[in-house]
């Protein structure tokens, strides 16, 4: 062992520990203080002065406040000699002269209420016209200002802060989208409402369509509208108002507006319902009918609903006693497609007549069934089971058990030559 490493752990051992420190430190505070130890204080830090003294930091803290002493970390008293420095030269020079920071000659010249030298009082109109138009620290490098007199002058005149997604539309390249929701308008922008369509004018300028068109309807500005020819209004009324707006490359409210200033009727609407095509009514489906008299579906099936008609559909009045007899006993889904019904149809018979669902929610496999997986293909299976052969892969998938082929047919018959021509 080297002569270091033993005197190490002689001064490990002889060295007191926290706990007797802190029990000598309390034992110490009882004793009287003497001259000596009352002259260290404020001669050094308490932590420091605390440790030599053999006393707690709190009583060497107290002790020194007790005697009006400073701490030798507290700042330096201003003499009269400093103080008349202060505002004379530049706040970094002052502090490098007299040994102090520039944030205690700053606070000591804003408490006496200096200026610092060569700071401008007076803002001019171009002064003023820059703030908010430009960010405060360009307008700080422009007017050669501190950054907090800008800002303040901006705040205290009400001006808004410049946005730097404010200009960001000009800047931005094709097919760039750009979001400047909740950016004030400028009057270039609103400059440019009503020269384009307002779907354009939102891409172009990052903002949403409902706010470009609420800017130009607060504005008053509206689009200017195509005149009306004598060829254009021949064509209203003769197919619906959404084919004539696209065929004449309007709107759809532009249209139906001209259509009733000139009284005439729309396409398909108080069209006469003729004797012939009212006996057609609850006797051929609405969708022949429709197709035989022109007039709309919906207004097929409004016109029979007035004349108290049932819909035709054999297949939704008769249910036989033998589809009855099947109701619950598979998913009313299931049986649907079976009889070709919808599901809804089935679960409506079957409340009707009070048939419980009797068929299980989950499908049964014996272990006769589960030994056929992958011995037979799966839509044989499926029949086999009365079940669809999507749910037989997906049992023979959960089990792991492979599809189905010929080869595997042959190898299980015990066929080695069949077996080699299948697989080479």
């Amino acid at each position: 062992m080297s002569p270091e490493s033993v005197q190490q752990n002689v001064v490990a051992e002889n060295s007191p520990t926290d706990q007797q420190v802190e029990s000598s430190a309390r034992s110490a505070a009882k004793l009287p203080w003497t001259p000596e130890e009352l002259a260290v204080l404020g001669t050094m830090p308490d932590t420091e002065a605390a440790r030599r003294l053999n006393r707690a930091i709190s009583a060497v803290r107290s002790k020194r406040q007790q005697l009006h002493i400073l701490d030798v970390n507290a700042p330096k008293p201003w003499t009269d000699e400093q103080v008349k420095l202060v505002g004379t030269l530049p706040d970094l020079e002052v502090a490098r002269i007299l040994g102090r920071s520039l944030s205690s000659v700053r606070r000591k010249r804003d408490a006496l209420g200096h200026r610092a030298p060569g700071q401008k009082t007076h803002w001019n109109d171009e002064e003023l016209r820059l703030l908010g138009t430009v960010s405060d620290q360009e307008a700080a490098r422009l007017t050669n200002r501190s950054y907090k007199a800008v800002q303040y002058k901006r705040v205290s005149l009400g001006v808004p802060m410049l946005d730097p997604r404010l200009n960001a539309w000009k800047d931005k390249n094709a097919g760039q989208r750009v979001n400047r929701e909740g950016v004030s308008w400028s009057r270039e922008e609103e400059a440019l409402l009503g020269t384009m369509p307002d779907t354009k004018l939102a891409r172009k300028l990052g903002r949403s369509l409902k706010a470009v068109r609420a800017k130009r309807q607060q504005k008053r500005i509206w689009f200017a509208m195509k005149p009306w020819t004598p060829e254009d209004d021949k064509i209203l009324g003769t197919r619906p108002d959404r084919q004539v707006a696209t065929l004449l490359g309007r709107s759809l409210c532009n249209v139906a507006w001209r259509r009733r200033k000139l009284g005439i009727p729309c396409f398909h609407e108080h069209r006469i319902w003729h004797e012939h095509e009212l006996e057609m009514l609850g006797v051929k489906t609405d969708e022949e009918v429709s197709q035989l008299t022109g007039h709309p579906l919906s207004a097929v099936v409004m016109k029979r609903q007035q004349l108290g008609r049932s819909k035709p559909n054999p297949i939704m009045d008769y249910w036989t006693p033998e589809q009855d007899k099947l109701l619950g006993t598979m998913p009313d889904r299931q049986l649907g497609k079976r009889l070709g019904r919808s599901t809804v149809a089935v679960t409506k018979r079957r409340l009707k007549l009070g048939v419980e669902y009797r068929a299980t929610l989950r499908l049964y496999w014996p272990d006769e069934a589960l030994a056929l997986l992958g011995k037979l293909p799966d839509e044989e299976l499926a029949k086999r089971m009365g079940c669809t052969a999507a749910q037989v892969k997906h049992k023979r998938t959960w089990r792991n058990i492979p599809p189905y082929t010929e080869s595997a047919r042959a190898m299980e018959r015990g066929s080695p030559d069949q077996g080699r021509r299948l697989n080479p």
